[in-house]
């Protein structure tokens, strides 16, 4: 998927969200892990139009789930529950 996302996987950036915000904590991590290696190619990629779309299009999906998954974990930590 990292090599011809998102235009081979149109539904991959959706289905991650729901699957972060899963109540099984395997499930949300597994989302996680899949974003991470997807996203992985952002790192060192050349800038240029189309690829400054497909980041606005990741962060408009992705960005809010993320957010919260962060923050749940954080709550987890602070309250020693880790």
């Amino acid at each position: 998927a990292d090599s011809d996302f998102p235009a081979e996987w149109p539904n991959l950036l959706t289905e991650l969200v729901q699957h972060s915000e899963s109540s099984s904590a395997a499930t949300r991590l597994g989302a996680m892990e899949t974003a991470h290696s997807i996203f992985k190619k952002y790192r060192v990629a050349q800038r240029c139009d189309d690829l400054l779309r497909e980041l606005q299009y990741v962060l408009k999906t992705f960005q809010v789930c993320h957010l919260k998954s962060f923050q749940a974990v954080c709550q987890t930590i602070q309250a020693g529950q880790f």
